[in-house]
């Protein structure tokens, strides 16, 4: 009860922070998101995916580092542990990490994302006894040839079987835990194969599913981003799947993608908030290398955690600037000025990141039955 009342009362700062923003963009909340990546080394060389090109060596986050964020887990709303790696590479490893957080914070909701090759169903059971409340899995094709020439290093059959697998366990087990989430990202090369997909997710008892448009990295794939035509094809399709699949899980296409306004599409509500967008109050991104990231799509670190304590980043300069630009409006990086991401209101009512309340953790069903409360004291 006692790091839960801490998670209430950060809730409440942020949204006061977010209404009132301090000038000199200091901010006294903490992060409610924590993204910690975990590892850079995968086994997948992914079409989409700047790991396939990058020169860079993997690394792995240092738990010395790892132990400096630990303590935010008790005000922070989630903690996700992924990056840009693939984390069940070393399970022993990541398992740590959370019995850490676990020890920490018993109520902190945990999650991460995988491409589900070595996510076999002992692997689920250990994650299901860890208490971990969401595992994502990147898929972005139905049919093996797809989805092999696109995941490279991937193979459709294990990973189906895995599937399979953690379906009739979690049959045996009368239970859903971790809630499975699906991702996908599309493009010209796959968006036609999204309803085999909605039936994959269907099939599989999948919770959630969000549809990502690809952002460019590689060579040669900006060639393959969607056209007008195939947005309009698109849509149809999309109405398609909201119509014979909205009842078994909830469903999120990427606002970028371009797609008209629908009933699970987010429309933001009119608010007397003053900031640009959230994510520099509301999240703090590290990376396994100690770069800090505003959010995961604004692509370029702002600072470093090496030789500095938490709260030196947090309500560092580099925090700061990119606060002041967000309360002012002025200075905004290019970026973001063009940035539709639900990133902007995260946390604020109606955020599609926050699936069905029958399929999330209790802090996320906690956090819209408090949100009336933030600013009476209660």
């Amino acid at each position: 009860m006692r790091s839960t009342a801490k998670k209430r009362a950060n809730i409440r700062s942020f949204h006061r922070e977010i209404d009132f923003p301090h000038e000199d963009g200091f901010t006294p909340n903490a992060p409610l998101l924590l993204a910690i990546e975990v590892t850079t080394r995968c086994n997948f060389k992914c079409v989409h995916c700047s790991q396939g090109t990058t020169s860079q060596k993997p690394a792995d986050l240092s738990f010395k580092l790892f132990e400096r964020v630990v303590p935010l887990s008790e005000t922070a709303h989630e903690l996700y542990l992924f990056g840009d790696g693939e984390v069940l590479l070393d399970v022993p490893r990541h398992l740590a990490m959370i019995a850490r957080i676990r020890q920490q914070d018993p109520a902190c909701a945990i999650g991460f994302s995988t491409n589900g090759k070595l996510l076999t169903p002992e692997v689920y059971e250990l994650y299901a006894a860890a208490g971990v409340q969401y595992i994502q899995v990147s898929v972005d094709a139905a049919s093996k040839e797809l989805y092999e020439a696109m995941r490279r290093g991937g193979n459709f059959d294990q990973l189906s079987s895995n599937l399979e697998g953690i379906a009739a366990a979690r049959r045996r087990a009368k239970g859903s835990r971790p809630h499975l989430y699906l991702a996908t990202v599309i493009s010209k090369q796959n968006y036609r194969e999204l309803p085999l997909l909605a039936e994959f997710a269907r099939r599989y008892d999948f919770a959630y599913w969000y549809i990502n448009a690809e952002y460019p990295h590689n060579p040669g794939r900006d060639l393959l981003s969607l056209t007008p035509g195939d947005v309009g094809e698109l849509e149809r399709i999309r109405a398609d799947i909201i119509r014979d699949y909205g009842r078994c899980y909830s469903i999120l296409f990427d606002p970028c993608i371009g797609l008209s306004s629908t009933t699970n599409a987010f429309r933001a509500e009119p608010t007397s908030h003053q900031v640009y967008c959230t994510a520099p109050w509301a999240r703090f991104e590290l990376k396994a290398t100690g770069a800090v990231k505003v959010c995961p799509y604004f692509h370029e670190p702002i600072c470093s955690m090496d030789g500095r304590s938490f709260s030196q980043v947090w309500n560092g300069p580099e925090f700061r600037r990119i606060r002041r630009a967000f309360t002012s409006g002025t200075e905004l990086p290019s970026y973001c000025i063009n940035c539709m991401r639900g990133f902007r209101t995260q946390y604020l009512p109606g955020f599609p990141g926050l699936p069905d309340t029958r399929r999330i953790s209790p802090l996320v069903q906690m956090f819209h039955r408090f949100r009336s409360q933030l600013f009476s004291g209660t």
